[in-house]
């Protein structure tokens, strides 16, 4: 199997743990009613604005990005170009 194939495994992997999380109501009864986020309603006027759940899944995201630009890449491993992890917005790693 090629580099770019088990790239897209892996991609493929984190899209059904995510859609499976979703699936089962992981964060349904908190993600979205943090305090701080602003929610208004009057008459059939109403609107939503998660400010505070914005902010925090930012900051993990963030986090998340961090950690893989201190460790390197995942694909360092993989006999990858770095013209085609670039091409997969991969992008900052140094595979030295």
């Amino acid at each position: 199997m090629n580099e770019i194939g088990k790239f897209l495994i892996m991609v493929g992997a984190l899209l059904v743990i995510v859609g499976a999380l979703q699936w089962s109501g992981f964060g349904k009864s908190w993600l979205g009613r943090l305090l701080g986020d602003i929610h208004y309603t009057k008459g059939d006027f109403s609107i939503h604005f998660p400010i505070v759940t914005c902010l925090l899944l930012s900051a993990v995201l963030t986090f998340i990005l961090w950690l893989f630009r201190k460790r390197g890449s995942i694909f360092c491993g993989f006999n990858v170009s770095r013209e085609a992890i670039s091409s997969l917005l991969v992008t900052g790693a140094d595979c030295s």
